[in-house]
């Protein structure tokens, strides 16, 4: 057992704390809290403040994920997604993997900021979170998988003795995991809910605007029409006379990553002309947050730009 205690300053960037808080823990878990930070970026975002049985989250840049930490003075223990952002599982992505408690909807009661939604990723309605008590020796990995990092653990090829075909361009693929049924569901469940979190940040970004354009009731001018109808061709209408938008939502968890229209969405837009935008939401300093507005993007986008990944094929 770990005998040896260090501190750790519990100090959330960026938020109102005036003073650190400084917690004794194992050497384990301060030298988890040096890498999370030095390598990986990682800043606290939830502290549940407690002196006895302290708990805190860890965010990382350009990425919604969020890990849990308990701070023991014996051992390292982490709190995190079951599923990858890949849609693997950590138990196949991480070597040595064993979950010491697995809690979801129904069975099991996690650290009360998860159990309370304080950890708006480690939703139990979102999935299985799992605790999982690290070693120094595979905290990379954990932390690596836990972010998407990589591909998930490959299978071996069907034949060993014939190497994978070559892509196009000439380089050998990556071997992967074949993604199950419940893995795509998982995935799909994730990009929906992410999007969904996407219009709502749109709709009080959009609400604030009109607000410093001197509306007075801007509640009344924005409407999430998506919740309503999702074949519009965009999720948010705006009204104020002089200021109308019509406005489609891209929320992606990472900022510059590429996003996607479907052909609908792009003949609406480009009828709007210039009430037509596209709004790209994005981790920022403080979440979820706008981080680009494209009035007209028909226009303001380059054709090459657009790369088809759908064909429809007539079949008589």
């Amino acid at each position: 057992m770990e005998s040896k205690v260090s501190e750790v300053d519990l100090r959330i960037e960026g938020g109102s704390v005036t003073r650190p808080r400084v917690v004794s823990v194992g050497t384990e878990v301060a030298a988890a809290f040096e890498l999370i930070r030095r390598d990986y970026a990682g800043q606290i975002v939830q502290d549940n403040g407690q002196a006895k049985g302290p708990f805190v989250a860890f965010g990382f840049p350009d990425t919604p994920v969020e890990v849990g930490v308990r701070l023991n003075k014996t051992r390292l223990t982490i709190y995190a997604m079951e599923r990858t952002p890949l849609g693997g599982s950590l138990s196949d992505a991480v070597p040595g993997f064993s979950a010491e408690e697995r809690y979801d909807a129904n069975t099991g009661s996690p650290v009360a900021s998860i159990k309370d939604g304080r950890v708006p990723y480690l939703q139990l309605s979102k999935g299985p979170v799992v605790r999982v008590v690290a070693t120094p020796s595979n905290l990379r990995a954990l932390l690596d998988a836990c972010l998407g990092k990589g591909d998930p653990t490959p299978s071996p090829p069907a034949n060993p003795a014939m190497p994978p075909a070559a892509e196009p361009d000439g380089r050998t693929p990556r071997a992967r995991r074949p993604m199950t049924p419940e893995d795509l569901l998982s995935q799909l469940d994730r990009r929906s809910e992410l999007g969904r979190q996407g219009e709502e940040v749109a709709v009080r970004h959009e609400r604030d605007r009109l607000h410093k354009l001197g509306c007075t009731a801007p509640d009344d001018h924005v409407e999430h029409v998506a919740l309503e109808d999702v074949g519009l061709g965009y999720d948010i209408r705006s009204t104020w006379p002089g200021h109308e938008r019509c406005i489609e939502v891209k929320t992606s968890s990472a900022a510059g990553a590429d996003f996607y229209v479907s052909v609908n969405e792009r003949q609406v837009l480009k009828d709007l002309g210039d009430k037509g935008w596209i709004y790209r939401v994005a981790p920022g300093a403080s979440g979820l947050e706008v981080v680009e507005t494209i009035c007209n993007p028909e226009k303001c986008i380059p054709e090459d730009r657009f790369a088809p990944q759908v064909w429809r094929v007539r079949w008589s």
